[in-house]
C-alpha cells in the first residue's frame, strides 16, 4: 500500500527558519518540505491547554532571507510581506497558523 510519507526525519534544527519565539508559554513548531515544489512549510501552534483557561500566545518566526510568506489560517490563504524576514501572529490556545516563506 502507498504511504503518505516518502521520508520522515526528526531534527533539532530547521532549514528555512532561523529563529522562533513565543510571548509567554509554549508552542509547537513543525517543518514540512514539499519536494515536488521545493517549498518549506511551518506550523506554529499554541501548545497551551485549549480548555479555555490558557492564554493566547504571540509567535514570531524569523526566516533565512525570505521576504514574503503565504499564510494559512482560519480556512484562508493570505500573502504577507515579511518585515526583516519576520512573521508574527497571535494564536489562541490549541490554534495553529501555517506559514510558507518565499521570495
Amino acid at each position: 500500500s502507498a504511504s503518505h510519507f516518502d521520508e520522515v526525519s526528526v531534527s533539532n534544527s530547521f532549514t528555512a527558519l532561523s529563529a522562533f519565539s513565543v510571548s509567554t508559554g509554549a508552542a509547537l513548531v513543525t517543518e514540512l518540505y514539499d519536494d515536488e515544489n521545493g517549498h518549506y512549510m511551518y506550523m506554529a501552534m499554541n501548545a497551551l491547554d485549549p480548555d479555555g483557561t490558557a492564554t493566547q500566545e504571540t509567535v514570531k518566526l524569523t526566516f533565512n532571507g525570505y521576504t514574503k510568506a503565504l499564510v494559512y489560517r482560519d480556512g484562508e490563504f493570505t500573502e504577507v510581506e515579511l518585515s526583516s524576514n519576520v512573521f508574527s501572529a497571535t494564536v489562541l490556545p490549541g490554534e495553529a497558523v501555517f506559514v510558507i516563506p518565499f521570495n
